[in-house]
């Protein structure tokens, strides 16, 4: 008797002829693989997609804006936009009111623009704001004149100091600016004008709304005998009043340079016609302030006062023969107060000679 039954041989259950895997089931596992991995592509990407939509969203804003504010900003010469913008629409502004400086005159286009340096004696936390002296041709009849506009800039902000002021370009004279300077006028201390500079401006003054070259160039007192000035005419009356003045910009602990005086001085000119007088504001180069002999020697534009050099208003010899005599004789009021203060207005000064 067998205690032990004997072990069948029986071959193995997957080597059965059955279970081996054949063709359509290896294809089947493949399917399965790719279709999971598939899955997991989908899956992947449904989250990520909202992700990516966002930031291709942020990226192309970004894009536009930098773009926008590139093309906005400037105007292709690098002015602000707004900046061009206030000085041609206060120029325009000004020659249409019920007071206009010139008879029947109109804007004819722009003249560039130029920004003002902070002096190196002011903190750069004071520094704000920007100061831009822009230029605007105008056209009467057959003269032509710049239009210069001081415009303040704080941010995106543009806002226009005073009136402009007024320069006649000589006849076959090239039409550039040559010199801009800053207004009431950053970085500077205002002083009183003694009375020798009111008299100065006044005398001045009433020159400049002559219609006559020779008048004004006696004014001037140039040392050069090959230059001339041009005034403008058909005021009949003019009453100058000074706004302000200050010496240039000096650091701490020094004395300031009291041979010359910047002064903003407003021309309240009257002509035949006008109901009100048309405000016409230059800044001034005073020389020897403090002296009896003290005299005007350049004028510019509302802001230029830290940047104009003595005679750059200069033109050659003969220059003026050819303006034509004022109607009626002008004369200056003098202003009741000399270092009254008051906001710059326009002014008209004929166009310096560059040297």
């Amino acid at each position: 008797m067998r205690l032990f039954k004997a072990k069948s041989k029986k071959s193995d259950f997957w080597a059965r002829p059955g279970m081996m895997p054949t063709a359509a089931g290896e294809a089947a596992g493949d399917h399965a693989v790719k279709a999971r991995r598939w899955r997991r592509l989908v899956k992947a990407n449904f989250i990520a997609f909202p992700f990516a939509v966002l930031a291709l969203v942020m990226v192309v804003a970004q894009l536009v804006t930098i773009t926008g504010a590139g093309r906005d900003d400037t105007g292709g010469d690098g002015v602000p936009t707004v900046v061009r913008a206030e000085a041609l629409d206060t120029v325009s502004d000004w020659l249409s009111s019920k007071n206009p400086p010139l008879t029947e005159a109109k804007v004819i286009g722009w003249d560039g623009a130029t920004k003002l340096t902070w002096p190196d004696t002011t903190d750069k936390k004071d520094r704000t704001y920007d100061v831009w002296v822009a230029h605007v041709l105008v056209s009467s009849g057959s003269d032509l004149y710049r239009a210069g506009v001081e415009v303040s800039l704080e941010g995106a902000s543009a806002s226009v100091v005073g009136t402009p002021s007024l320069d006649m370009i000589p006849p076959a004279e090239d039409s550039s600016a040559t010199t801009t300077n800053s207004v009431l006028w950053p970085g500077t201390t205002a002083v009183s004008a003694p009375d020798a500079v009111d008299r100065a401006v006044q005398a001045w003054a009433q020159a400049y709304v002559s219609g006559d070259s020779k008048k004004l160039t006696t004014v001037m007192a140039d040392p050069d005998a090959s230059h001339s000035y041009l005034p403008i005419s058909g005021v009949t009356r003019a009453t100058a009043t000074v706004n302000g003045a200050a010496y240039h910009a000096y650091g701490r602990g020094k004395e300031p340079d009291t041979s010359v005086l910047m002064v903003s001085a407003t021309l309240s000119a009257e002509r035949d016609g006008l109901d009100k007088p048309a405000q016409i504001t230059f800044d001034l180069l005073i020389s020897d302030p403090t002296t009896g002999s003290a005299r005007v020697t350049a004028w510019g534009a509302p802001g230029t006062g830290p940047t104009l050099s003595p005679y750059v208003n200069a033109v050659g010899a003969g220059a003026g023969d050819s303006l034509k005599s004022p109607t009626a004789t002008a004369s200056t009021s003098e202003s009741p107060t000399a270092n009254s203060t008051a906001t710059s207005t326009p002014t008209s000064s004929p166009t310096p000679k560059k040297n």
